[in-house]
């Protein structure tokens, strides 16, 4: 049975914390988006205690029971992360390839502030072609250097959130602050002293208003009623909830809005960007002609990805693990970075085991040979559905292909 998609936007009442962080003795930082985890154990919480499923055995589907429905009868659910979103439109992470100007940082705007943004752009092409011409020795009567197309400052890496702005794009940056608080005595109902502690907790605003965050949940049909219905009955979420945090208004939209367009636009999009790039060096370097049966297109990482080569832990996203039979797909060139995922197994109330885990904003670039694009759309457009790794109903492994953003080209 074919998932439906339905959309999920939350917004922050008071700040929140939300744990996946880093944590320094009495100091705790704050993700600055929820996890899909997250948002499951909230609603299967909720949902257990609704329905009692507490009083009978896990491993024992029971009639009447929304937990069982939803958890115990397979074909669970995926929860997509949630990223901050100040708009209400959808939000996704900026690639490793995404770099800005260092002097004046930032996507262009309608309306320039006393500091003007010098836009932001996107390097994979480019950078591909230009390996390209040194591994193969082309002549090339150039040095590629990042540098600002407008004041010729060096460029930076540029991370973060963006989504659709008053031009094209814009960045979504929530506002982290830190508050402290002080352990209580339990005897004596008054500070203990040497026990002063700081969280990094996530602002209910932001400059343009509320903070949001938005996200989609894929479900069989008769799972998505049941969904919807816990979801909107979440009011806290995250950690700290006894000391005021994570106080939420969840609501339950319709199919937002997205900037990516059908995926045949973006491969056809991506692959003319890639074929003039081949001919700029054909024509200035000798370079010998892309041929007309090859084409590419790329993979980016929205959120982190749990992947396994052969049973060992990797970063890279070999084209087997495509699920691309019969297709001639070499890898040729990937921009990740490792991090190290856990959690916390709600249910069992104890941490989940950690695990190495490809960072979310990682690229990957692929090369078909005597392929058709026509053969493969209809797998491609299942890969961004169904993720790619495992715990993909935690919100591991989603995927966009070609995305827009690299069309950015610097």
């Amino acid at each position: 049975m074919t998932p439906t998609r339905f959309d999920v936007r939350i917004r922050l009442l008071s700040p929140m914390l939300i744990g996946g962080g880093r944590s320094f003795g009495t100091f705790n930082e704050t993700l600055n988006y929820l996890p899909g985890g997250a948002l499951r154990g909230a609603v299967g919480a909720l949902l257990a205690e609704s329905s009692q499923h507490a009083r009978h055995r896990d491993d024992v589907p029971q009639a009447n029971c929304s937990f069982c429905e939803i958890f115990n009868a397979g074909n669970e659910p995926i929860f997509e992360n949630l990223y901050p979103s100040d708009l209400g439109s959808v939000t996704h992470p900026l690639p490793f390839t995404a770099h800005t100007c260092k002097r004046n940082p930032g996507f262009l705007v309608a309306k320039p502030q006393r500091r003007e943004s010098h836009g932001a752009y996107d390097t994979l092409i480019r950078a591909y072609w230009f390996e390209q011409a040194m591994r193969n020795r082309w002549r090339v009567p150039f040095v590629r250097e990042l540098h600002c197309p407008v004041c010729s400052e060096e460029m930076k890496p540029y991370d973060g959130f963006y989504g659709e702005g008053d031009l094209k794009y814009h960045r979504v940056q929530p506002i982290q602050k830190r508050i402290s608080r002080t352990a209580i005595n339990r005897k004596r109902q008054v500070a203990e002293e040497g026990l002063l502690y700081t969280l990094e907790v996530l602002d209910s605003k932001v400059k343009a208003g509320p903070l949001f965050l938005s996200g989609s949940v894929w479900a069989d049909a008769e799972k998505a009623e049941i969904l919807k219905r816990g979801l909107e009955q979440i009011t806290r979420v995250g950690m700290g909830k006894s000391r005021g945090l994570g106080h939420v208004q969840v609501e339950i939209l319709a199919q937002t809005r997205s900037h990516l367009g059908s995926l045949r636009e973006r491969l056809d999009q991506f692959n003319q960007a890639m074929r003039a790039e081949a001919e700029f060096y054909a024509h200035v370097a000798g370079a010998p002609p892309l041929p007309s049966d090859e084409w590419f297109f790329s993979v980016d990482l929205l959120s982190d990805a749990l992947l396994t080569e052969r049973g060992v832990p990797t970063l890279r996203l070999c084209p087997e693990m495509l699920g691309l039979e019969g297709a001639n797909i070499t890898l040729e060139r990937w921009w990740v970075k490792g991090r190290v995922a856990g959690g916390w197994f709600a249910a069992a109330r104890l941490p989940r085991r950690t695990q190495l885990a490809t960072a979310m904003g990682g690229a990957f670039l692929y090369r078909v040979r005597g392929t058709p694009m026509d053969a493969v759309i209809t797998q491609l457009e299942a890969f961004e559905q169904r993720g790619i790794g495992q715990e993909r109903a935690r919100g591991f492994g989603q995927v966009v292909v070609c995305s827009p953003f690299h069309l950015e080209v610097l």
